[in-house]
C-alpha cells in the first residue's frame, strides 16, 4: 500500500499547475474578509496556515464553486486530514465540496489518487484509537465518501485488520447502528441513504460478523493493558449480538 505521505506529495505534484487570484469562490461579505482573501491567494499552496484554509473552507460560496480553484487547493486539505487536522467542525464535511462535483469531472489519475488517499487514511484511521476530537470511524468512512471512491476496497481491508484499535472502531460502529429491533440506519446527520446501506449491507454481512467475532474473542480471552474494563464489556455485548445472530442464520 502507498504511503500517506507519498500520497500527499503526489498530490502536490498533481495539482501543482493550478493557480488562483481574487476574487475567490467565497463569501466576502461576512465570512471572509477581502484582505484575507488576498492572504490565502498569496499563500504558496504548502505553506497555508491551518486557520486560513479552516476560514476559507468553512466560508459560503456559490451555487457550483470553480473545480479547478478546489484542485489548487486541494493537496493542502489532504495534508492537513492526513495529519488529523480537520477543516471543519465536523469530520465528515471536512471534503464536502467534492459533492459539487461528479466523478467525471476528475480524470482517471485524480480518481486513483484520492482511491490511495482514502485507503491509505483509513489504514491509518484503524491503527488510531481514540480519533483525535472524539470523532468516530463512521465520520472518516462518510467523508471518505464524499469524495466518491470505492467504498468496497476500505471495507475488505477493515476485515484484514484485527488489532484491537480496529476492533475497537468496529464495536463503536456496531453500537451505534443498533436499536432495539435490530440494525437501523446510520445515526450520523451527514449520512446520505446510499453510504448508510453501504454499512448496513457490510456490518450485517456473515462473513464480517464471523470475522468480527472472531477477532473479539481474542482480544477478550488476551486483554491488552491499553483495554479497560468498560470497553472489555462493551466487546463482550458485541461478540454475544454477532454470535447470536450468526446462530440465529446458520
Amino acid at each position: 500500500m502507498n504511503k500517506l505521505e507519498d500520497i500527499v506529495e503526489r498530490a502536490y505534484a498533481l495539482f501543482g499547475n493550478y493557480s488562483v487570484k481574487a476574487p475567490l469562490d467565497v463569501c466576502t461579505d461576512c465570512c471572509m474578509s477581502k484582505e484575507t482573501e488576498q492572504k490565502l491567494v498569496n499563500h504558496a499552496v504548502r505553506h497555508i496556515p491551518f486557520e486560513l484554509l479552516y476560514e476559507y473552507n468553512t466560508a459560503a460560496k456559490t451555487v457550483t464553486p470553480d473545480i479547478d480553484e478546489f484542485r489548487h487547493f486541494l493537496p493542502r486539505f489532504l495534508e492537513f486530514t492526513a495529519d488529523f487536522q480537520f477543516l471543519h467542525h465536523s469530520l465528515p464535511i471536512v471534503l464536502y465540496r467534492f459533492d459539487y462535483y461528479d466523478k467525471e469531472d476528475w480524470n482517471e489519475e485524480e480518481q486513483q489518487l484520492m482511491q490511495d488517499f482514502g485507503l491509505a487514511f483509513f489504514k491509518k484511521c484503524l491503527g488510531t484509537y481514540p480519533m483525535p476530537d472524539l470523532e468516530d470511524i463512521e465520520g472518516v468512512l462518510i467523508m471518505l465518501y464524499r469524495t466518491k471512491i470505492d467504498m468496497n476496497p476500505l471495507l475488505e481491508l477493515w476485515l484484514q485488520q484485527d488489532n484491537i484499535e480496529s476492533v475497537l472502531h468496529f464495536n463503536e460502529l456496531h453500537q451505534t447502528t443498533m436499536n432495539a429491533k435490530g440494525y437501523a440506519k446510520s445515526l450520523s446527520a451527514f449520512a446520505d441513504d446510499q453510504i448508510a446501506k453501504i454499512l448496513y449491507t457490510w456490518i450485517t454481512d456473515a462473513n464480517t460478523k464471523s470475522t468480527f467475532a472472531g477477532y473479539i474473542e481474542q482480544h477478550i480471552l488476551n486483554p491488552s493493558a491499553a483495554v479497560g474494563d468498560s470497553e472489555l464489556t462493551q466487546l463482550s455485548w458485541t461478540y454475544d449480538l454477532l454470535t447470536l445472530n450468526t446462530s440465529a442464520n446458520s
